[in-house]
């Protein structure tokens, strides 16, 4: 149980240095883990910490690596029935691969991934797939399906009352309104909703992010606009 225990601390810690952006002390920590349960041999265990480090290995650019450990994260999920792990490991190697610029293969990675969430009743990371999804369409240019996906996350979002989910869907909105399809007038009702919504309920940096939206936006309004 000793080693289960010190695996479990490097993830937990791994975790915390990466929303840090620690990224290289989080590397260290989640390959220990790796090390540590791939000697225990237990596969739920592995799969967890095999995902974790290849979140790191994203973040670190080196998408080789994250694309192999998300791979054998996905192969472990598949071989042990576990599907409750299996769309967490989808999600991971979707990430990576939308990172490294294989828009398509994200997308039908994704798609896998929503269809779990569906058949296991999985709201919450339903409304997260589904804005995945978009950013990934936004990102081919393919701007009113983004819009289709991310108007299908803001009414789960409001079903589910996640605030800070349905600020930064709201901000993603404005985002492709603005950038793609030259409606910034409606972009800024969106946006000053999101910021105002995230504001309100105390999500800073949060309500930062989506500033850098209701910039951008009203950059592109005329002056006349808003006054």
């Amino acid at each position: 149980m000793l080693k289960e225990g010190v695996a479990a601390s490097l993830t937990n810690q791994g975790r915390l240095l990466r929303q840090r952006g620690q990224t290289e002390a989080a590397w260290a920590h989640m390959q220990e883990a790796v090390h540590i349960t791939r000697q225990l041999g237990d596969k739920q265990c592995l799969e967890n910490a095999l995902s974790n480090l290849a979140d790191v290995c994203a973040d670190r650019g080196d998408f080789l690596a994250a694309l192999q450990l998300a791979n054998e994260a996905e192969c472990i999920c598949r071989e042990i029935g576990a599907q409750e792990q299996l769309q967490g490991a989808l999600g991971t190697k979707a990430r990576v691969l939308q990172l490294s610029g294989h828009l398509d293969q994200a997308m039908q990675i994704r798609g896998e991934q929503e269809r779990i969430f569906r058949e296991m009743r999985i709201t919450n990371g339903l409304q997260e797939s589904l804005g995945a999804q978009a950013e990934i369409l936004a990102s081919r240019g393919q701007s009113t399906e983004a819009l289709d996906f991310l108007d299908q996350q803001e009414t789960m979002c409001r079903e589910l009352d996640m605030p800070a989910e349905l600020a930064w869907c709201l901000a993603n909105q404005a985002s492709i309104l603005t950038s793609a399809m030259g409606r910034p007038e409606e972009a800024l009702s969106l946006a000053e909703k999101a910021f105002n919504l995230a504001t309100d309920h105390g999500h800073i940096a949060l309500a930062a992010r989506i500033g850098g939206v209701l910039a951008r936006v009203r950059m592109v309004l005329p002056r006349n606009s808003i006054e």
